[in-house]
């Protein structure tokens, strides 16, 4: 294939290519890990917000001993309905090689980001012919959200606890989230690689291997992370549709369209009041289906497939979500109705995306009039996707917008790398006007990603003054000792954060993440999760939490202080170095009767 006057597979040889997909992984890698470098980060557990991380570690954890039940990570026992695949292959990989969970959390984290990077790099470079591109991806990534101007700090706090910030603050946890964000960049790059060549060829012919590779890492996505899941999904639809018009316009369908779906939009607090907000997301994809019918039927050898094999990889987390709903699952009724307060409107958001308004602008630009439909439906999707998705507070959806807001600038950040490499090829057969008004765009855009800078600075501070959690130390050895052969729930030291006794005991603890999954006996549980407020050291409300075993430290002043009844009683100690004192913990065998 010729792109340009250019053989691709040439140009992915080209000296400059390689050099800037080496910078461009460079820059990844500063994002994913480059704070914690002058830490032994491969020790233990990044402490950068690490509340959901450690709960999530906790999948992987269970799997790495063995269990892939779908229970409550924590104590092992009710349902999860929450999507875990890439916890339990991170689990799988710990469970072979026998490495521990943090380390292969890091790597694979770091890979599939990696991945999203060369692989959006290298559809940007065959597209415009321009080896150098392949860096802006990974740039664009840098992008910030000007906080250190706005509120003198390096991301903006919205209300409760919704924040803005930049794509690298998400990416460095490198949790599903991430993967599922590398995945859905991924899949999205192939679509528009093989229907960009579709249109550039002299053939026509549509490369089905890149689609339905595509429409499986779609599918997979949903096992995942469910809001990247529909995240990319709208962001699709949109593309399919936006691109029919442009090859098939349709004035009909396209007003249809567009009035079905302000009508969703308009009604969309009604439609979620009474069906839910899984039926009103449904029905804004719906709206769509005046095009995306005759598109799918147009090109049926292509589209069912790809179709069939998205709902077949899809099919494990929506089936069990949908009985889940349908039998009024308690969790995933919380769920549905526990995102309040968190929002995108006030002015620290129009602040923020600055730069990505002044993205989409300049590649607009790029585009104008360049006759490229799979590029233009990119951009069109992103532009109404970012709109649409970030707001959904207020169309009715609901669910986290301020996630949405971060979602779409990671997506759009590193996707509009592409258009925008194309429209950067072409500069020179613009006219002089053309010329003048995408330049000074450009320079605005440079000029703002540049400013922003300044925020990466900050969070680079603060991720390392972080650290990581120490899971190997001494004390984590004896813990591992004295928990060995233990079976039901372990109480940990009062002073240990429940998640971390979880990561290094690998036993069930009394404790669950509210957000993620609940316990069968949540009711008891709950005692562990306020421990200041309860009493977690009276041996009834232990054995009413099915709690068999309790550890103690004596570095802990607080810790856990039982009657001598017998009711709790030892059953064996170890002793650890901690810094320059011998510390002891004990393990006692719950025994009411």
């Amino acid at each position: 294939m010729t792109i340009h006057g250019r053989n691709s597979s040439a140009l992915l040889r080209n000296p400059t290519f390689i050099v800037s997909i080496i910078i461009a992984e460079l820059i990844t890698l500063a994002i994913s890990i480059g704070p914690l470098l002058g830490a032994p980060w491969w020790k233990g557990f990044r402490a950068y917000f690490s509340h959901d991380q450690l709960s999530y570690a906790a999948i992987a954890t269970n799997v790495s001993q063995g269990n892939f039940a779908t229970v409550e990570p924590l104590t092992e026992t009710g349902v999860s309905h929450y999507p875990s695949l890439w916890y339990c292959v991170i689990g799988s990989v710990s469970w072979l090689t026998h490495i521990p969970v943090w380390i292969v959390w890091t790597v694979l984290g770091i890979a599939i980001l990696s991945a999203a990077v060369l692989t959006v790099g290298t559809v940007a470079a065959r597209v415009s012919g321009k080896a150098w591109v392949a860096v802006l991806p990974a740039l664009a990534l840098l992008t910030g959200t000007a906080s250190y101007y706005t509120v003198n700090n390096w991301y903006t706090p919205l209300d409760s606890h919704a924040v803005i910030w930049a794509p690298y603050a998400s990416l460095f946890t490198l949790n599903g989230e991430v993967a599922g964000i590398s995945i859905a960049v991924i899949a999205m790059a192939l679509l528009v690689d093989a229907l960009f060549k579709q249109e550039n060829t002299e053939s026509h012919r549509t490369p089905k291997i890149e689609i339905w590779v595509s429409a499986l890492l779609i599918g997979l996505l949903a096992n995942v992370q469910t809001y990247t899941f529909f995240s990319i999904t709208l962001v699709i639809a949109i593309f399919v549709a936006a691109r029919d018009l442009t090859k098939h316009p349709s004035r009909a369908r396209m007003y249809l369209t567009i009035v079905l779906g302000f009508v969703v939009l308009w009604f969309g607090k009604s439609i979620s009041q009474i069906f839910g907000p899984l039926p009103l997301l449904a029905s804004l994809f719906l709206s769509m289906a005046p095009v995306l019918i005759p598109a799918a039927l147009r090109a049926k050898r292509l589209a069912i497939p790809a179709l069939l094999i998205t709902a077949l990889a899809a099919s494990p987390e929506v089936v069990r979500t949908a009985i889940g709903v349908v039998t009024k699952d308690p969790f995933l009724t919380y769920r549905e109705a526990s995102s309040t307060n968190l929002g995108i409107l006030e002015i620290g958001t129009l602040v923020a995306t600055t730069t990505w308004v002044l993205l989409f602008v300049v590649t607009g630009l790029g585009l104008w009039r360049g006759r490229q439909a799979a590029l233009s439906s990119l951009v069109i999707a992103l532009a109404l996707g970012f709109i649409i998705m970030p707001a959904n507070d207020i169309w009715g959806f609901n669910q986290e917008p301020y996630r949405s807001w971060i979602q779409f600038a990671t997506l759009s950040a590193l996707l509009l790398s592409i258009p925008l490499a194309w429209g950067i090829s072409r500069f020179t057969s613009f006219s002089t006007e053309h010329k003048v008004v995408f330049a000074i765009t450009g320079v605005l855009a440079i000029t703002s990603w540049g400013l922003g800078l300044q925020d990466f600075k900050g969070f680079w501070d603060y991720a390392k003054a972080q650290g990581i959690h120490v899971l190997s130390d001494s004390q984590a050895q004896a813990i591992q000792a004295i928990t060995t052969g233990t079976q039901g729930l372990v109480l940990g030291s009062q002073c240990m954060d429940p998640q971390i006794f979880k990561l290094i005991a690998k036993k069930p603890v009394p404790y669950y993440n509210l957000g993620l999954a609940w316990p069968a006996n949540k009711k008891n549980i709950d005692t562990f999760r306020d421990p200041y407020g309860r009493q977690p050291d009276n041996p009834l409300t232990l054995k009413l939490a099915n709690v068999k075993w309790v550890v103690t430290d004596s570095s802990c002043v607080t810790d856990w202080n039982f009657p001598t009844d017998q009711r709790v009683v030892r059953a064996k100690q170890a002793i650890y170095q901690a810094q320059a004192d011998l510390e002891t913990l004990t393990l006692w065998n719950v025994n009411v009767k």
